[in-house]
C-alpha cells in the first residue's frame, strides 16, 4: 500500500506541479512586458498576436469539453472584447453529479498549456529537424544529474548551441511560420482565472483517479507503478524542455523591449 500511496503522490504532483510551474512563469513573465510598457501597449502587443493564439487556444478548451462529456453551450474562437481584455470563450456545462465529467474541470482549464505544448512540439518537429530531441536529450541529461554550477553552465552552453543551429533555417518559409506561431502561442497560453478557478474544482478527482488507477495497477503487478512513475518522469522533462525554450523567448523579447525603449531615449 505504500509503494500505491507514494507513486499517487509523485504522480500527482509531478504531473499537477509541473502544469502550474509552467502556467506562473508565463504569467511572470506577462507581469514583467506589462511593467515595462504599459498596459494599453500591452494590450496592442496581444492583439496584435492574438489570431492564431487566441483560436488554438479556445479550441483546446472545446476539445477537452468533448472528451469529457461536457456539454459546450457558446463557442467563440475570435472575438476580441476591449472592455474585459478578452478575445475569445467557451462557455459549457456538466453534469455535477458525474466524477468524470467533474474531473474534465482540470484539463478544461489547463488544456491551453497542454495543447500549446503540443503545438510547439509539431513546430518544432516539423520545421527543424532533430531540434527537439536534441533539446529533450539536454534537459534529461540534466535532469539525472546532481546539481552543481558546472553542470548548469554547461546545459545552456549545450541547449543555447542547439537553438543557435536553428537560425540555419532562417531563409525559410517554414522558419517564419514556427516564429510567427510561437510568438502568439506565447501570450495565449497563459490561464485566464476562470481557467485557474476551473482546474481547481477538478483537480481533487484528478487526485482520486489516479490513486484508483494506482490501486488497480498495484493490484495487478506492482513493477507496473514503476513503469508508470517512468513515463510521468517523460512528461515532465518534455514539458520542462519546452518551457525553457519558452523561457529563451521571453527573454529576447525583454531585450528587444529593453532595446527599442533605449532607442527612444536617444531620438
Amino acid at each position: 500500500m505504500q509503494d500505491i500511496i507514494t507513486s499517487t503522490i509523485y504522480i500527482f504532483g509531478a504531473i499537477v506541479g509541473t502544469i502550474f510551474l509552467f502556467g506562473f512563469i508565463i504569467r511572470l513573465f506577462e507581469i514583467i512586458i506589462i511593467k515595462l510598457l504599459d498596459y494599453p501597449a500591452y494590450y496592442k502587443l496581444i492583439k496584435s498576436t492574438s489570431f492564431i493564439g487566441t483560436i488554438i487556444h479556445e479550441l483546446s478548451h472545446a476539445l477537452m469539453c468533448i472528451i469529457f462529456g461536457h456539454k459546450i453551450q457558446e463557442i467563440k474562437l475570435y472575438s476580441p472584447n476591449a472592455a474585459d481584455g478578452t478575445f475569445g470563450y467557451v462557455l459549457h456545462t456538466y453534469n455535477k453529479k458525474n466524477i468524470y465529467q467533474r474531473m474534465g474541470n482540470f484539463f478544461i482549464g489547463v488544456s491551453p498549456i497542454l495543447l500549446g505544448n503540443m503545438v510547439i512540439s509539431i513546430l518544432l518537429i516539423t520545421f527543424f529537424p532533430n531540434t527537439l530531441s536534441n533539446l529533450n536529450e539536454i534537459v534529461s541529461d540534466y535532469y539525472n544529474s546532481s546539481f552543481s554550477f558546472e553542470n548548469l553552465i554547461q546545459f545552456f552552453k549545450e541547449y543555447l548551441t542547439v537553438l543557435g543551429s536553428m537560425l540555419v533555417y532562417i531563409d525559410t518559409i517554414g522558419f517564419w511560420i514556427c516564429f510567427i506561431v510561437l510568438i502568439s502561442l506565447m501570450f495565449h497560453m497563459q490561464l485566464s482565472r476562470a481557467d485557474i478557478k476551473g482546474s481547481i474544482s477538478g483537480i481533487v478527482f484528478f487526485l482520486v483517479l489516479i490513486l484508483i488507477t494506482n490501486i488497480i495497477i498495484g493490484l495487478i503487478n506492482k513493477s507496473w507503478l514503476i513503469w508508470l512513475g517512468e513515463h510521468v518522469t517523460y512528461f515532465n522533462i518534455y514539458s520542462l524542455t519546452i518551457l525553457f525554450f519558452l523561457v529563451l523567448m521571453y527573454l529576447l523579447l525583454i531585450l528587444l523591449i529593453l532595446f527599442l525603449k533605449f532607442l527612444k531615449k536617444l531620438v
